[in-house]
C-alpha cells in the first residue's frame, strides 16, 4: 500500500476549491501527498455502479480493489471477491448500508487472502499494528532526518527477494516489507532508506552507494539506529518501556 493512505485526516479542513486546485501529478509538501493518496484511493472504488453521483454512499454492485474484482448482490446481500476469473472468496456482508462500512470489511477480506497467498502468519503480522507504528513514525523521522520531500513509500505485504526495504532513486521510490516483521523492525528499515532518499537529495548516492561497508550504507544503518533510540525513549508506550 502507498503508505500516504494512512495520513488522510490530514486535509480534513482544507476547502473543496483548494483540493481541486492540487496537482497529484507534482503534490507539494507531505500533506498534499497524503490528500493525492487518498484520492487515488478513493478512485479505485469509481468503477463502482451507482444510480447516480449524488448515491454514491450506496454500496456498488461492482468495484475493483487491489487487482480484485469484488461484486455485491443487493437482494441477497452476497459477495463474490474474484481475480483472473477465479473466485477467491465468498460471504455475506452483514454489516450496516453503508459503503464506507462495505469497503473495511472487502478490503480485510482481501487481506487476509493476501497473507494466506504469501504465506503469511496472520497472528505475527498484526498489520493494523504496523500501520500505527508508522503513522506515528513517519512525521517524526521526516523531521529528525530534516528531509524536505519526501519520496513515494510502499508498504509491501509480501516478501522481496533480496532484502527487507529498498530505495529507487531513478523513480524517487521507497519499498519497504512489512510481511511476517515485527513493527519495529519496520519502522528501522524505514529509517535506513529515508536516510538513503537524503543522501541522494544531497548528490552523493550512487549505484555502488548500497554496498556493505560504503560510507553511505554505514550512515544509513547508524541513522536508522540512533532514531530509533530517540523514537523508543519520546514514546515509551509504543515499546512497552512505561509499565
Amino acid at each position: 500500500m502507498n503508505v500516504y493512505e494512512l495520513f488522510e485526516p490530514l486535509n480534513e479542513k482544507w476547502s473543496e476549491k483548494y483540493k481541486r486546485s492540487i496537482n497529484c501529478a507534482n503534490p507539494q509538501g507531505f500533506s498534499q501527498r497524503a490528500h493525492c493518496a487518498g484520492r487515488k484511493k478513493n478512485e479505485s472504488y469509481s468503477t463502482g455502479e451507482y444510480a447516480s453521483s449524488a448515491d454514491q454512499n450506496q454500496i456498488p454492485t461492482k468495484m475493483i480493489n487491489a487487482g480484485y474484482v469484488v461484486t455485491f448482490d443487493p437482494k441477497t446481500r452476497h459477495v463474490t471477491i474474484a481475480k483472473a476469473g477465479k473466485v477467491h472468496s465468498q460471504f455475506t456482508f452483514k454489516g450496516t448500508q453503508s459503503f464506507s462500512n462495505y469497503k473495511k470489511y472487502v478490503e480485510r477480506a482481501i487481506e487476509i487472502l493476501n497473507n494466506k497467498q504469501y504465506g503469511i502468519n496472520e497472528n505475527s503480522q498484526k498489520p493494523d499494528v504496523t500501520k500505527a507504528f508508522v503513522k506515528k513514525f513517519l512525521p517524526w523521522l521526516q523531521r529528525e532526518l530534516g528531509i524536505k520531500q519526501l519520496p513515494k513509500i510502499e508498504l509491501l505485504d509480501k516478501p522481496m527477494t533480496t532484502s527487507f526495504g529498498s530505495y529507487d532513486s531513478e523513480n524517487n521510490c521507497l519499498y519497504v516489507v512489512t510481511a511476517g516483521r515485527h513493527p519495529v523492525d519496520v519502522l528501522r528499515t524505514l529509517a535506513h532508506e529515508l536516510t538513503h532518499h537524503k543522501q541522494n537529495q544531497a548528490g552523493i548516492l550512487d549505484s555502488h552507494s548500497g554496498a556493505t561497508g560504503t560510507d553511505e550504507e554505514n550512515e544509513a544503518n547508524a541513522n536508522a539506529g540512533i532514531v530509533m533510540r530517540d523514537f523508543a525513549k519520546q514514546n515509551p508506550h509504543y515499546f512497552g518501556l512505561d509499565k
